[in-house]
């Protein structure tokens, strides 16, 4: 018993004595002839040793042959390895052959190993390619350069040298170009390779992949012909395909061309709406527009391929001259005059039964640019009070002319005989006066209008363009001009009194309404900006109203919410309150309060598929009643949470803004929240941009141990409950079967195996790893220079930390090739900065 027991116990300590050792050799399977290459072999064993490592060659020119082996140079804990690197040079064009014999203290051979590869010569090298990114045009250049003289050919697939079917134009020395035309708007990709005068190719196709898409265009559209009057204009951009965002459109006038003002757009698609504000001292100049959109592969366009200039004229046309008023026998009276000036469109007729005629007293207009009108609603021995002015293309009214006045006079006979004759067809002389009353009110608030714009344009901009004043005194101008054109065709029909008095009290309700909604002033109060921050009670909240929808069922609400916060950190909200005083052409007051809100995500790739909550405590609004959402596609949820959803969110960010009919202080604003969440479908792929390494799924959960590490514990155990056992069998009488060590021998060499591809794994997430960095670091670059080439300084310097940090972790490789573009995007930041400064 005592016996066996010592047996056993020898043989386990026995166990590590056993050891294999290998090597393995490592090369590359092409060189090139006559350049420094490196090798290296890795020694692995179950326990140090000394020994010596012969390395024989052939067609290969090395000064090192033998690498002496130190056991206290060994390293690990099990098995322990050692690493060895050295340089060799390929002597010939042809195979090559690196072979190892390694040889313990006593002279005996433990382990071999060889490498076979192929000496090339120095094959031409293509060290750059164009164009790459987006084309614009329907002709590019397509050039490679080589490192030596080489003749260069390309086509559309992958193919040997002279396979290719076209080759450069300009070709035989190291710059070698073509000219493709007659491009499509499409992807485009051609394989390149090049041979030299010693008819070496370059060892793989170059790909020159681009996308070719044309830069989109506009037309510029004004709902006035130009010449321009002074007012608001309405104008129209119609895009030559679908833009992703509101294009930019500004314009200037010849007399300052680099002064230019921006006109405000809305929309989607390729339709663009937006309003410009003409002043008086803007007179007899002409205008350019200047446009810049950008479509969904991020090319911008700036050309206009119709309406980019238009003329404003505010000069108000002369007076008339020599007007006379002449009584006929019929009752009419025949107005004439002489005019000298600028063409006209049409002349204004104002009359009125008191001397004293003025613009408020508007009576009618001729159909064309005659100088002759004759009134034909007159009433018997009546007198009537006349001047006339012109009003040219532009719209502008012009000087009244002099005041003359003449008297209706009926020959009484043949008026007898035509009331007999004839029943009435027009409104009676006698109405017609109230009908023209109301004109002239009509009047009176259109010229009112003009002077607001006039005098809102001086307000501030965004703040003018954020409530759609402009667009809402373009309808209030609208809405007075159908209502003067229904007065006026009150007049070309029969009504009694009665008729006519129900009529005109339905239009001076409508007239009401208009001046009780168009504002006529707006003051600023008060104004407040910060930065939202955001606890996590809120992200908590908008979770649980997400997850009121069904569609969510068997996702993991508490992983979802953690994910979530982690992204949070990444969105910054920037918050505006303007205080507003608007006065309106009823003269009435109401006090508003302006919330905008602007989000940005910093980050190399956009958040996609998002839910925006707004929350809004009830000391800021009671109920949705109170608010007006400047964005239309929301979802109350309750009255004080409201949804919105967002394509995307990236650095050009995205804006949310509302109006409070009442006004709020800037503390119960800053309570307000707005939660951005990311749909379940998009929360991983943002989360690895944001990290750079893959997390579980929110609808599974994260395996705790891979399949090597299962099996270590597996084995473990085994070996464990076998030693156990065997305590067991001793105790009863059992003895040992001796090849049970031998089966633990193996097991611990399988162990060994999975350790070492374990470590190769590692190796290989490291590389997926530094490919992520050095992929979002030249996004982010490119991001940069396209900031620069806009003017936004400011844009490119917010991004250059986040490169600067990820330069830090790039392996030597990718460092070499993006350091340049890294100090010259450093430069011209500077650059730019100095010139702002």
């Amino acid at each position: 018993m005592r016996n066996s027991l010592i047996t056993i116990i020898i043989a386990l300590l026995m166990i590590p004595l056993v050891y294999s050792t290998s090597i393995s050799l490592h090369s590359k399977d092409y060189i090139i002839e006559g350049e420094t290459e490196e090798a290296s072999f890795i020694i692995s064993t179950d326990e140090p040793f000394n020994g010596i490592v012969y390395i024989h060659y052939n067609n290969i020119q090395s000064s090192t042959t033998s690498v002496p082996i130190i056991g206290s140079k060994f390293y690990g804990i099990g098995p322990f390895t050692y690493p060895f690197e050295w340089t060799y040079r390929g002597i010939a064009r042809g195979h090559y052959m690196i072979s190892l014999q390694l040889k313990n203290s006593s002279g005996h051979t433990v382990a071999v190993d060889q490498r076979q590869g192929y000496v090339n010569s120095s094959n031409p090298i293509i060290l750059t390619k164009s164009p790459t990114g987006i084309v614009t045009s329907s002709s590019t250049r397509l050039e490679v350069k080589t490192n030596k003289n080489a003749k260069c050919r390309f086509d559309t697939e992958d193919k040997k040298f002279y396979d290719l079917r076209n080759e450069f134009e300009i070709t035989g020395e190291k710059t070698h170009t073509h000219i493709l035309t007659n491009l499509n708007e499409s992807n485009k990709h051609y394989f390149v390779r090049c041979i030299d005068t010693n008819r070496y190719e370059t060892r793989n196709s170059t790909l020159i992949r681009f996308l070719v898409n044309f830069a989109p265009t506009a037309e510029i559209r004004l709902s006035k012909t130009s010449p321009l009057k002074a007012g608001i204009v309405e104008v129209t951009v119609l895009t030559s395909e679908n833009l992703e965002q509101a294009p930019t459109l500004e314009y200037s006038f010849d007399d300052s061309p680099n002064a230019r003002r921006i006109v405000s757009l809305t929309g989607s698609n390729s339709l663009w709406k937006g309003y410009m504000i003409i002043t008086e001292e803007d007179d007899n100049k002409v205008g350019t527009f200047y446009f810049s959109g950008k479509d969904k592969h991020g090319t911008i366009g700036r050309e206009i391929t119709k309406g980019k200039s238009f003329v404003v004229d505010t000069t108000k046309p002369p007076a008339p001259k020599s007007l006379e008023a002449r009584s006929r026998k019929d009752g009419k009276i025949d107005l004439v005059w002489h005019y000298e000036g600028e063409e006209v469109s049409h002349f204004n007729i104002y009359r009125s039964t008191s001397a004293g005629v003025d613009y408020v007293n508007y009576y009618d207009k001729t159909d064309k640019d005659e100088y002759i009108f004759t009134d034909i609603l007159t009433n018997d021995k009546v007198t009537y009070y006349y001047r006339v002015n012109a009003v040219d293309r532009a719209g502008n009214i012009g000087y009244l002319s002099m005041e003359v006045h003449a008297t209706a006079i009926y020959d009484s006979k043949e008026k007898a005989e035509e009331q007999q004759t004839e029943e009435p067809r027009v409104l009676p002389p006698s109405l017609v006066v109230l009908v023209n009353d109301e004109i002239n009110r009509v009047e009176k608030l259109l010229i009112d209008l003009e002077e607001i714009s006039l005098t809102i344009s001086n307000e501030n901009e965004e703040i003018i363009s954020d409530l759609g004043l402009e667009k809402k005194l373009k309808e209030s101008e609208n809405e007075l001009n159908r209502i003067k054109n229904k007065l006026e065709s009150l007049k070309l029909s029969y009504r009694t009194e009665t008729q006519l008095n129900n009529e005109i009290s339905s239009i001076v309700l409508e007239m009401r309404k208009i001046q009780q909604t168009t504002p006529k002033r707006i003051s600023l109060l008060g104004k407040s900006e910060s930065i939202q921050i955001l606890p996590k009670e809120y992200i908590d909240l908008a979770v649980d109203k997400l997850f009121l929808n069904p569609e969510f069922e068997g996702v993991d609400k508490e992983r979802y919410k953690s994910q979530n916060q982690r992204i949070q950190s990444f969105i910054e909200t920037t918050v505006v309150m303007y205080n507003l005083e608007i006065e309106y052409m009823d003269s009435s007051l109401k006090e508003k309060t302006l919330v905008s809100k602007f989000f940005t995500y910093i980050s190399s790739e956009p958040l996609k598929d998002l839910i925006l909550f707004e929350i809004i405590p009830r000391e800021v609004a009671q109920s949705s009643d109170e608010i007006e959402f400047l964005k239309s596609n929301f979802e109350v949820i309750q009255d004080n949470i409201y949804k919105f959803g967002f394509t995307e969110l990236g650095f050009s960010g995205q804006s949310l803004k509302y109006v409070v009919n009442k006004k709020v202080s800037s503390n119960s604003i800053r309570k307000t929240a707005s939660v951005i969440l990311v749909g379940p479908l998009q929360l991983e792929e943002s989360l690895k941009h944001i990290t750079g390494f893959s997390i579980s799924d929110i609808f599974g959960s994260e395996q705790v141990f891979g399949a090597k590490g299962t099996i270590f514990i597996i084995i473990g155990l085994i070996i464990i409950g076998i030693l156990i056992g065997y305590q067991v069998m001793i105790s009863k009488g059992y003895t040992l079967n001796l090849d049970f060590i031998n089966k633990l021998k193996k097991e611990k060499k399988y162990i060994r195996n999975n350790k070492t591809q374990s470590s190769f794994s590692s190796v290989n997430q490291d590389k997926v790893h530094d490919e992520n960095n050095f992929e979002i670091i030249t996004k982010l670059i490119d991001w940069s220079y396209e900031y620069l080439e806009q003017g936004r300084a400011d844009k490119a310097k917010s991004l250059y930390p986040r490169i600067s940090l990820l330069y830090k972790n790039l392996s030597k490789k990718h460092k070499k090739i993006i350091v340049e573009r890294c100090i010259d995007l450093i430069k011209k930041i500077k650059n730019l900065d100095k010139g702002k400064g």
